[in-house]
């Protein structure tokens, strides 16, 4: 019960601290007005950033919002996206780095933020942005990925507490890749053996043709002229 107690506390103190900082925010929005009295909304302001934070859809109806956006309307959307919208994508964004951070690390990535990353949200709520780590270590030029570390260390710690399980499956996904492996060569070996739609054909293959066809064809002789 106590431990419930502290999460409830830690959670009401975050949310708390997030409405007086949102509160700040929304206090120190400021925005122009001309000598004609009307007022400027500056799409590089970070308040309209914030209200609208996926950039594709207001760069495509910028025009449209020209004299058309009211003052009470804009502040209508900045406050729901303020105290709404902005929890929900940050909940998002710290649930895609807890869930992908450790799958892009095993193939040498790490996830990266950016407010303009949000432009990725017009592809779904989950894309993510990824940039190369640089301090992967190389062995004569090829990188030593963390997944060629983790997939061996995984077998044998799988193997060292359950062997006879661990092995059972090792062997049976060893037969079954081997099948796999035995029909792509079966398939790709009768496709080579008849295909001759080509200029340049192997010698090996053209003989094996020949002997299952039963005879040997007679060959010319490239540029023959030439001996005579």
């Amino acid at each position: 019960m106590e431990m419930w107690s502290w999460i409830l506390w830690i959670s009401g103190s975050v949310i708390g601290l997030y409405i007086i900082t949102a509160t700040i925010f929304l206090l120190l929005a400021k925005i122009s007005k001309d000598d004609d009295g009307y007022l400027i909304l500056d799409p590089e302001s970070w308040h309209f950033k914030m209200a609208f934070p996926i950039a594709r859809y207001w760069e495509s109806n910028i025009l449209k919002m020209h004299l058309r956006i009211g003052l009470c309307r804009y502040v209508m959307k900045f406050v729901l996206m303020l105290y709404v919208g902005w929890p929900i994508i940050i909940i998002i964004v710290v649930l895609e780095m807890i869930v992908f951070s450790p799958i892009v690390f095993l193939f040498g990535f790490r996830i990266t933020f950016k407010l303009e990353d949000l432009k990725g949200l017009d592809d779904g709520p989950f894309a993510v942005n990824c940039k190369r780590i640089q301090w992967i270590p190389e062995i004569r030029l090829t990188k030593i990925y963390p997944i060629y570390l983790t997939i061996p260390l995984i077998y044998f710690t799988l193997y060292y507490f359950y062997s006879e399980m661990t092995l059972t499956i090792t062997i049976w996904t060893g037969g079954i890749i081997g099948i796999i492996i035995a029909v792509i060569l079966i398939v790709s070996g009768i496709g080579w053996i008849k295909d001759t739609d080509q200029h340049k054909v192997s010698l090996v293959r053209e003989t094996l043709k020949s002997r299952a066809r039963g005879f040997c064809p007679l060959m010319k002789i490239k540029d023959v002229e030439r001996y005579k």
